[in-house]
């Protein structure tokens, strides 16, 4: 793995692979899982994430909004969001204020579970208070 110049191709692929509603519904926890992690490692190698931040956002927020969707993959992309709202504080606070309503829904959904879905939401709630303030 080349990380400067893989990670670009492999988030996008996996955008596409979970922007299909084709997906069938393990096919999409794995690819959240992967999804989660690749944004993880290009936050911690530096591999320029603030390109993605947009799509990654966006598709966070597509996911979130879609009720019948797995509780298990929508902590995976809430663990995204977390990671691009603390690595990007200030280019990730436009783009979350514009699905704010969306994610914050799924997230406190999220605080009401018991186990790891409680720990996500509020990593992500305590992610973008901090980047709001960040940003100004």
């Amino acid at each position: 793995l080349r990380p400067r110049a893989d990670a670009g191709p492999c988030l996008s692929k996996i955008e596409q692979h979970l922007a299909n509603d084709a997906t069938p519904l393990e096919h999409a926890l794995w690819s959240a899982k992967v999804f989660a992690g690749l944004i993880s490692i290009c936050a911690v190698l530096r591999t320029g994430l603030h390109k993605h931040a947009a799509a990654s956002t966006a598709l966070v927020a597509d996911w979130c909004a879609d009720g019948d969707v797995d509780a298990q993959i929508v902590q995976w992309m809430l663990q995204a969001a977390t990671t691009l709202c603390v690595i990007h504080p200030v280019e990730t606070v436009a783009l979350v204020e514009e699905h704010r309503r969306v994610i914050l829904h799924r997230a406190r959904q999220c605080l009401s579970t018991s186990g790891g879905g409680a720990v996500v939401a509020l990593e992500w709630t305590s992610a973008h208070l901090t980047a709001c303030e960040t940003a100004g």
